[in-house]
């Protein structure tokens, strides 16, 4: 076990070789939160950490073990700062192993996580966390968070889509965590929309930081903005969305829009469905408002508007 502590201490200075990456890569899979907190723990690079449980001798002693062992293997030259350099990060990894247990494990850790799952399909679930903080999740979205926050950043993870308004607390940024990708703020509302390819984060008030570990990018992200991630790419840009949040607040604002493009905006606040047999024959564009009105009022205007036959079924309507 000695040993993967030298290679975790390896993966962290992005020094390790494939075969050892590997090794890392089944540990995270296995065990991801308590990886989540070593990695916490590392970026915080230096900052004070009040550990009482944490036994220098019982470390030391482990890597003795671990420089004994290397001495039985094959002599190689290894410059001297490069070796200290290693030993040192073995004694940092080691001691957030000793960290994470404390965290993980005592009565006052923060890691007794707690996760929201949004299944209802008509409306978005809110959650308050520990801060004061308010998070809106969208359909079928989930939200991982500890139920208190007792280190120096509060953190949790996305998946889908959700509204963030954030407590202000400068002493601990508020970073959310998805896929490759992390938002880190101090007290502001956004909206981030993530999946499995790419992730949006549009700002309604304050600041956001996006970074891309993948990409090696990060942006600042301000009022009437939105930040685009994939694969390839972090940018930001004048958002012209103006339902961005239509999800959340059921209000809607249309001007010469597509008619295929409005029933996307109506399906992600209504339950029931709104599905079009052949989106090639629909030649319609839609200028109008409406607000948190019934579903079967928004049909009549549609059919109205754009003189088409529209069927109720049992899970919803359809367009012919």
């Amino acid at each position: 076990m000695d040993n993967f502590y030298e290679i975790l201490s390896k993966h962290f200075l992005k020094e390790t070789t494939a075969a050892e990456e590997a090794q890392v890569s089944l540990f995270i899979e296995q065990n991801k939160t308590e990886y989540l907190m070593l990695k916490r723990l590392w970026d915080l690079e230096g900052a004070e950490v009040n550990i009482t449980d944490f036994d220098t001798k019982t470390a030391l002693d482990k890597i003795e073990k671990a420089v004994q062992a290397r001495k039985k293997e094959t002599p190689k030259v290894i410059p001297l700062y490069t070796y200290l350099r290693r030993i040192a990060a073995i004694l940092v990894v080691l001691f957030m192993v000793t960290a994470a247990g404390y965290y993980l494990y005592s009565d006052m850790t923060e890691e007794n996580i707690v996760i929201a799952e949004n299944t209802n399909t008509s409306k978005g679930k809110e959650v308050i966390l520990a801060d004061g903080t308010k998070v809106w999740l969208n359909k079928n979205a989930t939200l991982q968070y500890p139920n208190r926050f007792s280190s120096s950043i509060r953190n949790v993870e996305l998946k889908g889509e959700a509204f963030f308004d954030v407590a202000e607390n400068k002493e601990k940024p508020f970073v959310i965590t998805m896929n490759d990708s992390e938002v880190t703020v101090l007290g502001t509302s956004f909206n981030i929309k993530n999946d499995s390819t790419e992730t949006k984060v549009t700002v309604a008030t304050g600041k956001v930081g996006v970074k891309a570990s993948h990409i090696n990018a990060s942006v600042v992200v301000t009022p009437g903005y939105t930040a685009f991630l994939n694969a390839h790419e972090l940018v930001a840009y004048e958002n012209r969305d103006k339902n961005f949040m239509s999800w959340k607040t059921g209000i809607f604002e249309f001007n010469n829009t597509p008619l295929t493009e409005v029933i996307t905006y109506l399906n992600q606040y209504y339950e029931k469905q709104i599905s079009v047999v052949d989106e090639t024959s629909i030649d319609c564009n839609l200028s109008t408002k409406f607000s948190k009105i019934a579903l079967s009022e928004v049909i009549e205007i549609l059919r109205i508007t754009c003189g088409i036959q529209i069927i109720e079924e049992k899970e919803g309507y359809k367009i012919e």
